[in-house]
């Protein structure tokens, strides 16, 4: 009997994140195995591939910002998805038009440099030097904050993320969190807040009144 690629997909996702929830239980070492694990599901299923063949019999893909989206899929024969997020690019035009208004009308700033919603050559010249030495074996920022948290164990960190979300999925901050391994002492200094919503949880309108409450507890909470 052969299993539907969904159907299959699903029981993978399913059992990564049952062997990561066993893993928090299990300590650092069962941290490290089952990132190990994911680390050879993710080559395997990878967002992109997941966001074409969860409505594929449909003629439809997931959104990789807000899984919840579903959109008419441009390419169906392609197993994954390819190009810019469809989501993604009917956002840009009303984003780019609202916030050059926002800041013209709202803030008096004046300026006859354009503001582009995504930035190619930001993201062509984002310094990965900081984190590339990370202790994980790739870039990363956790070793940099479980220092940064112990040596001003005032620091206090909220983490935001949608539900949604696959382009950073929440899961994945979870998982740093717990290998932060903190001091118990400062293990309430760091909180971590999912919403309803995608990528830009914001554009959900109780998501973005649920975050402008937490954030100022948040905000109201450090002495």
């Amino acid at each position: 009997m052969k299993t539907h690629p969904v159907a299959r997909l699903s029981l993978i996702l399913l059992m990564v994140f049952a062997s990561a929830a066993h893993a928090l239980d299990g300590g650092v070492e069962s941290l490290r195995q089952t990132g190990k694990a994911f680390a050879s599901v993710a080559r395997a299923v990878s967002p992109s591939r997941y966001a074409k063949a969860l409505l594929q019999e449909q003629s439809r893909l997931v959104s990789l910002y807000d899984g919840s989206i579903s959109l008419v899929d441009p390419d169906p024969r392609q197993p994954m998805l390819s190009g810019g997020d469809p989501y993604l690019e009917r956002l840009n035009v009303p984003v780019t038009a609202a916030f050059n208004s926002y800041v013209r009308d709202d803030l008096a700033f004046r300026t006859d440099l354009p503001y582009l919603l995504l930035n190619e050559e930001v993201f062509e010249s984002w310094n990965w030097r900081s984190g590339i030495q990370g202790r994980q074996g790739f870039v990363e920022a956790v070793a940099d904050l479980k220092r940064a948290m112990s040596v001003n164990p005032d620091l206090q960190v909220m983490v935001t993320h949608g539900v949604f979300d696959l382009a950073t999925p929440y899961f994945a901050s979870v998982i740093a969190i717990e290998q932060l391994d903190l001091d118990p002492a400062l293990q309430a200094n760091i909180r971590l807040k999912v919403y309803h919503g995608g990528h830009m949880l914001y554009l959900h309108q109780q998501s973005r009144l649920a975050l402008f409450e937490d954030a100022r507890d948040f905000y109201r909470s450090i002495p």
